[in-house]
């Protein structure tokens, strides 16, 4: 069964609350990307950037204009649900947490659609004892 981690994406831009937001959109478009998680010291998710967001003055603080509280899935559970979801309600992209609120990065539907349909993902999660895991290259996708 693919898991949500097998989808997850991990290089989404971050953001901490009291940067400008004119700085966090410059390294978010840099960086190719159209929304940034804003997350606390700890790494924790507190909000999001998108959309008309951006459009407020480059000059204001993040937390006065984030999104607060964006909706969270888990890294195991099944892939094939969330993407129905997904598409049901016209979500681009969906962040991924630890059950403590870390980040561990977004789904984005196309990307899950394709693994849905049967491509491979090219990096999976890896739970270790004592650390709340890791991003490894999939065997497959490594060249010699």
């Amino acid at each position: 069964m693919q898991q949500v981690a097998d989808a997850t994406r991990p290089d989404i831009p971050t953001a901490r609350p009291d940067e400008l937001l004119g700085t966090v959109w410059q390294r978010t478009a840099a960086a190719g990307w159209e929304e940034a998680i804003v997350v606390d010291c700890d790494g924790i998710v507190i909000g999001r950037l998108r959309g008309r967001t951006w459009k407020h003055d480059p000059d204001v603080r993040v937390i006065d204009v984030m999104e607060p509280g964006p909706t969270t899935v888990r890294p195991n559970g099944a892939l094939a649900p969330l993407v129905a979801r997904m598409e049901e309600r016209g979500t681009g992209l969906v962040t991924v947490t630890t059950p403590q609120g870390v980040l561990i990065g977004v789904v984005v539907q196309q990307d899950a659609q394709r693994l849905v349909a049967g491509e491979p993902p090219q990096q999976i999660w890896v739970d270790c004892d004592g650390c709340p895991g890791r991003w490894k290259l999939r065997p497959s996708s490594l060249t010699t």
